[in-house]
């Protein structure tokens, strides 16, 4: 047997059969050796794809493959790139501009220590911020004065139209017209509208000034801007009365801007204005119901059709009442509403018909029916009495009651 071999021989000898490996293996890299053994194949889809050299990558046979770009050497900055330097412009005011504008014209050419730089033409030289700032502040105070002029027709007349036009203007009126009658005549196409404080219809009948004798013009103002439209097309052309030989002229008011405008100050409190203002607004409520037809006739106030106790103890008692009542009534004619008044202690529902003689057909059929234990009173309401309010109104009595009540509660808890 040969001497053995050290571990120190075992190592030295691992050692060099790496090295001879990675030689092996740059050797082949410097010749641009690594070539795959199969140089070209048929893909699954019947594409044949070669190796190609240049770019050591497959390419579909028959076709040049473009090599990759060589990337972008990355960029070299300098210590003069690496400083922050301060810049910055200062923004001009707008009294500078002003300034600057004004100094422009007085022509001020005085070349003295310290003045503003100026152009060849003698005018200061602005920054273009500052040019800017002044045309700005000519685009605001154009558009300021075109919104000032929105409302003008442009002839310098001072007339203008209102945004939201309610009145119309009418000629070929007689000498002796009223404003009562006016108001029948223009009432056929719209509700005139109420003035907040007096309550009197907006009607303007002008008059001469040295005769007081009316000059058969004047102005009407409606609740709503439909209505000036309706009017110009039904009564411009017409007449005044059927006796007159003359028509009347009917066109949108235009009014005339005299002075400066001064708030008028109104008197009269603000519930009487709220008053007038929802009686008119009644007066548009329609419906579905004809206009010339009374709704006293065509509601029916029913009585003694639930007690408060179930009212309250179900949530969905009310609703459930309405569809029942609805669908009853609905036998006598068309029904347009069904109010359950839910704090009335007579229990009364309101059923509101299209028709007059509906409502009292089902007057007739409910009147003394009864109902859940309950005989029912039907009648026709009465045009007034307002039943939402009924039983909210406490008498001193039951005031006392529920105090009495309420101490003995606590009396009797305390002595719990």
């Amino acid at each position: 047997h040969g001497p053995s071999m050290s571990a120190e021989d075992e190592l030295a000898a691992f050692q060099a059969e790496i090295a001879a490996v990675e030689t092996a293996a740059a050797a082949e890299e410097d010749t641009g050796d690594g070539t795959p053994e199969e140089l070209e194949f048929e893909d699954d889809d019947g594409t044949w794809y070669v190796w190609d050299r240049a770019t050591r990558k497959y390419k579909p046979k028959g076709e040049d493959v473009m090599a990759a770009p060589a990337a972008a050497p990355p960029p070299t900055w300098s210590a003069a790139d690496m400083v922050f330097q301060d810049d910055d412009v200062a923004i001009p005011s707008l009294n500078d501009a002003k300034k600057a504008v004004a100094a422009a014209k007085r022509g001020d050419d005085d070349d003295e220590p310290g003045a503003e730089p100026k152009d060849p033409d003698g005018a200061p030289k602005m920054s273009e911020m500052a040019i800017n700032a002044i045309e700005k502040e000519k685009e605001r105070r154009a558009k300021r004065e075109e919104a000032r002029r929105a409302n003008a027709n442009g002839d310098g007349s001072g007339w203008f139209d209102l945004k939201t036009n309610t009145s119309v203007y009418i000629t070929g009126l007689p000498d002796d017209a009223e404003v009562d009658e006016v108001k029948e005549v223009f009432s056929k196409c719209g509700v005139i509208k109420l003035d907040a404080d007096t309550a009197a219809p907006r009607i303007k009948l002008y008059r001469h000034k040295e005769t007081g004798e009316l000059k058969g013009d004047g102005l009407v103002t409606y609740l709503k801007e439909p209505s000036v439209q309706l009017a110009c097309t039904i009564l411009d052309g017409a007449p005044f009365r059927h006796t007159m030989g003359t028509n009347m002229t009917v066109t949108p008011a235009k009014f005339e801007m005299k002075g400066d405008f001064v708030a008028k100050k109104r008197s009269g409190g603000k519930k009487r204005k709220a008053a007038v203002i929802a009686k008119q607004e009644a007066e548009l409520g329609w419906g579905g119901f004809d206009d010339t037809k009374d709704r006293k006739k065509t509601t029916v106030i029913i009585k003694h059709m639930f007690t408060l106790d179930e009212m309250f103890s179900d949530p969905n008692f009310r609703v459930e009442l309405e569809e029942d009542v609805e669908a009853e009534c609905g036998k006598f004619g068309a029904v347009d509403k069904v109010k359950v008044f839910t704090t009335n202690p007579e229990g009364v529902v309101s059923v509101r018909f299209k028709d007059g003689g509906d409502a009292q057909k089902c007057v007739t059929a409910m009147k003394g029916r009864w109902f859940g234990g309950r005989q029912l009173e039907a009648s026709l309401w009465d045009g007034f009495t307002n039943f939402a309010k009924a039983g909210l109104e406490s008498t001193e009595e039951d005031e006392a009651k529920r105090l009495k009540a309420f101490g003995d509660e606590l009396e009797g808890d305390e002595d719990d």
